[in-house]
């Protein structure tokens, strides 16, 4: 995707809502997070310029990146504000447009599960990861469905290190069907099932997975999974009595 809009003249991302929201994509991907919120203010702009038949497209697709935005630059209250409208299924319109509503409603149920998760809401979390993990697989979204289930994993530790270990499980099965165990995507799955594996004593088992879990948590990771995969790091490492090692986050 960055590689196409390279191919776009320098300024041609403030002449188009649609271009402008890609472009918000791609700074989200990168977490360049005030380079996201400039594209969004683009496009948010030609909200009141769109044709009838697209405003509300519009304000949807802004809405999803907006809550995507407040998530990863840790303003939970911004995305509990936020994400209201695009819960709310939508009815009496064109199939393009319930199609389009329940795809960013998925999106928003992973949004706002990820948020309560980090916010240890994890009651609530688990409910709207489920919710979103049923509604992404109904409407054949798996990269949506494995993220809904891998921070599903994470909320699960709540309950059970083994229900978050299936949940876990679950994502990465779906991931490898995908061809997708090397991306960002798996992130969480490899990062919670690591954690969980470290604390029921499975050690050789969760170096495996913590090692896959930094080699995908790279810098366009968001802060949160960074943070879990460090600690993770530095419990294994103080297992093993390497306490200087556990002191830097790392094994």
């Amino acid at each position: 995707m960055a590689a196409l809009l390279g191919a776009f003249p320098a300024r041609s991302g403030t002449d188009s809502a649609g271009l402008a929201l890609v472009h918000a994509i791609a700074a989200l991907d990168r977490l360049r997070l005030d380079q996201a919120a400039a594209h969004l203010t683009t496009a948010r702009s030609y909200a009141a310029t769109t044709p009838p038949d697209r405003q509300r497209r519009l304000r949807m697709a802004v809405g999803s990146l907006g809550l995507r935005l407040a998530r990863l630059g840790g303003h939970f209250e911004g995305v509990f504000d936020q994400v209201g409208t695009l819960l709310t299924p939508a009815n009496g319109q064109s199939v393009t447009e319930v199609a389009l509503s329940a795809d960013l409603r998925a999106d928003a149920l992973l949004n706002l599960g990820v948020t309560e998760a980090w916010s240890l809401r994890l009651a609530d979390s688990m409910r709207h990861l489920e919710e979103g993990a049923a509604l992404a697989r109904r409407i054949g979204r798996p990269c949506l469905e494995v993220s809904c289930l891998g921070h599903l994993g994470f909320a699960s530790t709540k309950h059970s290190f083994s229900l978050a270990r299936q949940r876990c499980e679950e994502a990465l099965a779906l991931a490898e069907r995908h061809g997708w165990s090397d991306d960002p995507v798996i992130a969480p799955a490899q990062a919670t099932l690591a954690n969980a594996l470290v604390r029921t004593g499975e050690f050789e088992h969760a170096a495996h997975w913590l090692k896959r879990a930094q080699h995908t948590s790279d810098a366009t990771s968001e802060p949160a999974m960074r943070l879990l995969v460090s600690l993770t790091a530095a419990i294994l490492s103080a297992t093993q009595g390497r306490h200087h090692r556990a002191l830097h986050g790392s094994c």
